[in-house]
């Protein structure tokens, strides 16, 4: 249990708590260090903006470093690839160093037998040593050009695999890419519901303090203007603070003044004084006596216990007890 709250197995050993008005938190430690730890990270107060500093230069530092390491592993990578494109230079250039040698001495080896063979006078040792030699330059232009073929079938493999395998890690190079902006968004976007969520506490609990604090004072300033009995000097005094008071906030109770009008006939007309809670839709009527009037849960315990008279007429006046114990 964390602040009353059952956590739920969401799996690989971790448990989920959520509890109203915090962030969820995911443990795999719910022994009693644990959830002695947990408590505590649930209840730390509001960041402080120091921290948030330290935080936030820690963070761009291993972002730097997570950044630095992968340029270092392209550089590398590239680095590579160079070297073995230059090696691969190097020897196919030797390579044809070596074919065009052998062509050229090919090339004199075949004039010097066709020149023989032109000859007239020559012995049959001559001819036929002729005849071997152009048979065998034919055999190795032959053995050259199908060899030139299978280097250059295989050079065109060698060129598409490299294409592929290039391909396939600019693929993989912009998935990383992705996955690395996609978690700095979300841990950016946990920051900053975390920061929200901190400014939202802060703003509620200040208001709810200064509620508290307006609800005190227009309580006090409703007991003075009931002290205030018949003294028309201390009445206004208490009728100026309740509307100040009424009329400091928008969605705060408001004092209504009463009124006392003097009719043709010689009677009087008497509204009584309120107070109106726009918050509960509700108006309380504060008494010509000096006394509010009673809500409906004071009147019915009563009604239910009259011999509570003394206690209700205590806090209501003196003979407000016998209309309601009347009607029963």
């Amino acid at each position: 249990m964390l602040n009353g709250i059952a956590g739920k197995d969401v799996g690989n050993g971790t448990t989920r708590f959520d509890v109203p008005g915090k962030s969820p938190l995911f443990t795999n430690m719910t022994d009693s260090v644990g959830m002695s730890s947990n408590q505590a990270l649930m209840s730390r107060g509001a960041i402080r903006p120091e921290d948030q500093v330290i935080a936030q230069a820690m963070s761009d530092r291993f972002k730097r470093e997570a950044q630095n390491t992968i340029q270092r592993a392209a550089n590398a990578t590239q680095m590579a690839t160079e070297t073995a494109m230059a090696q691969r230079s190097t020897d196919a250039g030797l390579k044809l160093a070596n074919s065009v040698g052998q062509r050229i001495d090919g090339e004199r080896a075949r004039q010097n037998a066709e020149s023989t063979l032109s000859m007239r006078n020559i012995n049959p040792a001559q001819r036929q040593a002729a005849s071997e030699t152009l048979k065998i330059l034919n055999q190795r232009e032959t053995a050259r050009e199908e060899s030139a073929r299978v280097d250059d079938r295989a050079a065109a493999t060698d060129a598409t695999t490299r294409r592929e395998q290039d391909i396939r890690a600019r693929g993989q190079e912009l998935q990383a890419g992705a996955l690395r902006q996609s978690t700095q968004f979300n841990q950016q976007l946990a920051r900053d519901k975390f920061g929200l969520e901190q400014a939202k506490d802060g703003r509620e609990s200040a208001a709810s303090a200064m509620d508290l604090e307006t609800k005190q004072q227009l309580k006090a300033a409703q007991q003075e203007y009931l002290n205030a009995g018949d003294d028309p000097v201390k009445q206004k005094a208490a009728e100026r603070k309740l509307m100040a008071l009424g009329n400091r906030q928008g969605k705060a109770p408001t004092f209504h003044p009463g009124s006392r009008i003097k009719n043709v006939d010689g009677s009087e007309t008497v509204t009584p004084a309120y107070v109106f809670d726009p918050n509960t839709g509700q108006a309380q009527e504060v008494g010509a006596q000096g006394k509010s009037q009673p809500p409906a849960h004071d009147i019915a315990r009563l009604q239910a216990n009259p011999s509570e008279i003394a206690k209700f007429e205590s806090v209501y006046g003196k003979g407000s007890a016998a209309q309601y114990l009347g009607k029963k």
